[in-house]
């Protein structure tokens, strides 16, 4: 039997007894490979865009279910369906913009599977960003750890639209390009932290409260500190981060 990282059983969690499941950049096999053995999807694909890692997955399989025939698929992203022909996609420990990238590839195909599960490894804030201007709700938002690092792990769902024409998607694409770079600390850090708070927020905001202090230390050395354009970015997460913390404590200190 697979036994899962935290970070992977989590995922795994948010999937729903039922559901047809794709996972796109599999490596292992090792959330497909659980799911077939406990029984929580009755289909999964797993594919990835490199033979060896594919490889990997089909020597996996092998070697843990030798007489199961696994749906292992080589390419990239959504490429690898077709439209409606799974319940949920999940995309884990892959960058925030290259998850973003496969999401509009197909916009149309996209909205044709009910669930997303993302895990990115950077970037959180763009992914939130796009999730947001594109119409997709995001229903989880759950910390892990996985070794010293607290992962992020959106669970987003595809709402109804009227309209997925080309030009709708320009216009949303468009407006977030329109977006400041300024004015991206409420995407990084989200609400959705305090929300959906776990045993794990305010570990998770006070690594960042120190990175966000590490760096502007060294913003304020460096000799052009005065016209550094990453300062009022940095000093606007730290503000961010700083209210949420306040917010988290006093909502922890009236429980």
């Amino acid at each position: 039997m697979i036994k899962l990282s935290e970070r992977l059983e989590c995922i795994a969690s948010r999937i729903d007894k039922g559901e047809t499941v794709a996972d796109i950049g599999t490596d292992h096999a090792y959330l497909p490979i659980y799911l077939w053995e406990n029984e929580v999807s009755p289909k999964v694909i797993m594919a990835d865009i490199s033979k060896g890692s594919l490889q990997k997955a089909k020597e996996n399989c092998n070697l843990t279910h030798p007489d199961v025939d696994f749906d292992c698929r080589l390419g990239d992203g959504l490429e690898v369906l077709q439209p409606h022909e799974v319940d949920t996609v999940v995309m884990a420990g892959m960058g925030a913009l290259l998850i973003i990238e496969m999401l509009e590839w197909d916009i149309i195909k996209t909205r044709s599977y009910k669930k997303f599960i993302l895990q990115p490894r950077n970037n959180l804030g763009e992914l939130v960003k796009w999730l947001k201007f594109n119409n997709f709700d995001i229903i989880h938002y759950d910390l892990v750890k996985e070794g010293k690092r607290i992962c992020e792990i959106l669970t987003a769902s595809t709402q109804d639209t009227k309209s997925d024409s080309d030009d709708c998607f320009s216009r949303k694409v468009k407006k977030m390009d329109d977006e400041s770079s300024d004015s991206t600390a409420e995407y990084d850090f989200p609400d959705l932290l305090l929300e959906h708070r776990n045993k794990y927020s305010l570990e998770y905001i006070d690594l960042h409260l120190q990175k966000e202090n590490f760096i502007l230390q060294n913003i304020k050395m460096s000799s052009d500190c005065e016209n550094n354009h990453n300062l009022k970015r940095r000093l606007e997460r730290k503000r961010r981060l700083e209210e949420l913390k306040s917010r988290l404590l006093e909502v922890t200190y009236e429980a």
